[in-house]
């Protein structure tokens, strides 16, 4: 009998358990980055006069692509202040009306010697807010920087966008000059309260 349980022992120490299978890696979503983009939007990290930008974005805003920083040098046209005639538009501003900080979109044209901006657009400014257009229509109903700044008050203060620069909302020509007024207030306190808001205290150095 104890013969037997010895032979039995020894048979099942012999069998080799197999090993659990592990579960494979997650998936990694595909990066790429768009090497000669037709665009570029990001925050502005620094302005070299009329003479380049240094953005930190994308080429095309998508979640999958590599965020990256890069300089553009300007166009031949926007380095003098001027709007490319193939890419003008309303809401167009010159380098030199960009801060670091601003959120931009450009417009970019890849010539011989690299990719060049050609057009700036601001569409948002921290902290702040977007003026004018030096190109602005005056007769536009919808104007870029009104555009923008009611977004940004949306963004920021949860400041309801007026039906006139909502596309998912309509109204009245009443009805939107009212809310142009009651945006326009809403801004001018905005900004009331970042230009009379006292800094932090700094941290007391102990040593």
């Amino acid at each position: 009998m104890l013969r037997s349980i010895l032979f039995a022992l020894c048979i099942l120490s012999s069998v080799r358990a197999e090993p659990t299978p592990l579960a494979p890696p997650p998936r990694e979503s595909k990066k790429f980055i768009v090497e000669h983009p037709v665009c570029y939007q990001g925050e502005v990290l620094a302005v070299d006069g009329q003479r380049s930008i240094t953005i930190r974005g994308t080429g095309t805003g998508l979640p999958n692509e590599v965020i990256v920083i890069r300089t553009f040098h300007a166009g031949t046209a926007l380095a003098s202040g001027k709007q490319e005639y193939k890419e003008r538009s309303n809401s167009d501003y010159r380098l030199t009306e960009v801060r670091t900080g601003d959120r931009v979109y450009i417009v970019i044209h890849r010539e011989e010697h690299g990719d060049f901006c050609v057009a700036v657009r601001i569409e948002r400014r921290p902290g702040g807010t977007v003026h004018p257009s030096p190109w602005q229509d005056p007769e536009s109903k919808i104007k870029h920087h009104e555009l923008m700044n009611a977004w940004q008050a949306f963004e920021e203060k949860g400041i309801p966008v007026p039906a006139l620069y909502d596309p998912s909302k309509r109204n009245t020509d009443e009805a939107d000059e009212r809310d142009r007024q009651e945006l326009k207030k809403h801004l001018e306190r905005m900004r009331w309260e970042r230009d009379h808001t006292a800094p932090k205290p700094r941290a007391v150095d102990r040593r």
